[in-house]
């Protein structure tokens, strides 16, 4: 999620309160769920541009897509909340139909092969989205998930 305003990059890790986070930046901003577009925030149905939901953009695919230049990614605040990986894993197989995710250990044994889709980027880890290739992280401050009371930068 990009805002402009705030000169602020939020790297939307599925599963450790990305929505709640969004939201307030929607609200500060006056804007609703359908106007989120702006944002980077949207459904996309091109490959090209990055995943099938634009807020789950890897930190390394804000410039590498065009949704920021490399002189702007580099000024802004950019910042992600992660969560105990086991919490997390919990929170996506109860938020998935179980009916289409089986007995706990299947999911968990399920592959998922393409990186565009939002079931997959739900699946990979959490440093996927911090990290760049090379090791490097991306993000000026990861708050923790189980933290985030005292943690989240105004």
């Amino acid at each position: 999620m990009i805002s402009h305003k705030h000169k602020a990059v939020f790297v939307h890790v599925p599963k450790a309160a990305g929505q709640s986070v969004e939201q307030a930046f929607l609200d500060d901003l006056g804007l609703d769920w359908e106007e989120r577009a702006p944002l980077v925030m949207s459904y996309n149905d091109d490959p090209t541009k990055g995943p099938q939901r634009l807020a789950h953009l890897y930190a390394d695919e804000y410039v590498k897509y065009g949704y920021l230049t490399q002189e702007q990614f580099d000024s802004y605040y950019k910042f992600a909340i992660v969560r105990d990986p086991v919490d997390r894993l919990l929170s996506e197989y109860r938020y998935r139909d179980y009916s289409q995710t089986g007995p706990f250990w299947w999911f968990l044994r399920r592959p998922w092969r393409e990186e565009y889709t939002d079931r997959a980027r739900h699946m990979v880890p959490q440093t996927r989205y911090l990290y760049d290739q090379a090791g490097t992280c991306l993000v000026d401050r990861i708050v923790r998930f189980e933290h985030m009371q005292t943690e989240m930068p105004e």
